[in-house]
């Protein structure tokens, strides 16, 4: 009488577990073209060279900013009120 219990109870568990986890799946509905963008956007190769040629093209930028001409000013000036 203990065996059938104690089986009887673990399967009650085990069922009442299972309802809970298959409560929570949720299904989505995406068409191919949103599947294919999605997975555009989302490899990381194409990440990785984007954000390559953003590093590079910084590094033309500050690159090409040295080779100009530095420009620096400064001004000074002396106001005397009364005649030394």
């Amino acid at each position: 009488m203990k065996k059938l219990k104690s089986k009887s109870a673990a399967w009650i568990i085990a069922l009442t577990l299972f309802s809970f986890t298959t409560s929570a799946q949720q299904i989505y509905e995406i068409t191919v073209k949103d599947a294919v963008n999605i997975a555009f956007k989302n490899v990381a190769d194409i990440n990785n060279a984007k954000m390559d040629y953003k590093i590079a093209e910084s590094r033309n930028k500050e690159i090409t900013g040295m080779a100009y001409p530095q420009i620096s000013a400064s001004l000074q000036g002396n106001h005397y009120l009364s005649l030394p």
